[in-house]
């Protein structure tokens, strides 16, 4: 197999294909707050603007609502104060909106609150989830758990966002990703290769790959026994969490050329918990080249 890395911002990995071989938390903020950036994991009280950043990031959207002097909206304070649920939201990193209305007379505040993503929580407190590439409706539940302790609470709570938002993978900045890979500062650069194997830092954040661990170009891509004539084939993997950086296949049939993205298919075969394996395919002439590519763009 053949391996050609270009050390700068574009990263590749080229196989040649013949036609016969191939070698290759904090605490709510008050209702009427609408001043804070809306920041994934950490609460927001602007519900259009949260809405509005889920629906462009296809973001899962946490929705709370209670009145301030209720029991029951004191309990779920309580219970998404704890140690357990902010640590959550860190790591889940959703959009989150907690409204709270003043006091339990009919205010606008209140109203506003209580009609939500969708106009259909009449109860409190109120918990939704929406997300908008999975359900145009909310997922909604009461927020109400008969439990002995906030931390008790708290799993319940996590356990309900949980059951409708289990296979939602949290985003990753390339530099978030070195930092939980434990990479030394030293060796964080997109072109280094702290396991020693070749593999830069740049495509084992693009193909969901631990830091460290030790990987060769088949855990990148690897070639298909294709039973189509005259095709050929890679199986790649692309990181379900990584954002800072486009990972596309691209072919040319000779290397004076330039690779091109339009005459690659690709297939999405399986769609993992954290990252997604497809098939990239196609026509064979004479002889050709596929290479994966790996583009950092801005964390």
């Amino acid at each position: 197999m053949n391996l050609k890395i270009k050390l700068n911002r574009i990263y590749s990995i080229v196989v040649l294909c013949c036609a016969s071989i191939c070698s290759i938390m904090a605490v709510p903020p008050d209702v009427d707050d609408e001043s804070a950036s809306v920041t994934p994991g950490q609460w927001h009280a602007s519900l259009t603007d949260a809405k509005a950043y889920a629906e462009l990031n296809d973001t899962p959207l946490l929705y709370v609502w209670g009145v301030n002097g209720c029991a029951q909206s004191d309990k779920l304070d309580n219970y998404t104060n704890t140690v357990a649920f902010a640590q959550w939201a860190a790591e889940r990193k959703l959009v989150m909106v907690y409204i709270k209305a003043p006091d339990i007379t009919n205010t606008t505040a209140k109203a506003f609150a209580k009609a939500g993503v969708n106009g259909s929580l009449t109860e409190y407190p109120m918990v939704a989830v929406y997300w908008p590439s999975k359900n145009s409706q909310p997922f909604n539940f009461s927020g109400r758990y008969p439990a002995s302790s906030s931390s008790d609470g708290a799993e319940q709570l996590i356990a309900e966002i949980e059951f409708y938002v289990g296979d939602y993978v949290s985003p990753q900045t390339y530099d978030d990703w070195t930092v939980a890979e434990g990479l030394a500062a030293n060796e964080r650069e997109y072109e280094d290769t702290p396991a020693e194997d070749n593999i830069q830092n740049l495509f084992k954040y693009a193909c969901g790959l631990p830091g460290l661990t030790f990987a060769t170009t088949a855990d990148l891509m690897n070639i298909v026994t294709n039973t189509t004539p005259n095709t050929f084939s890679v199986y790649y993997y692309i990181s379900k969490s990584a954002t800072a950086v486009t990972l596309d296949p691209v072919y040319v049939n000779d290397l004076a050329g330039t690779f091109k993205t339009n005459e690659v298919t690709n297939t999405l075969i399986i769609d993992g918990v954290d990252r997604e394996k497809w098939k990239a395919s196609v026509l064979m002439e004479d002889k050709g080249f596929i290479k994966l590519r790996a583009i950092a763009t801005p964390d």
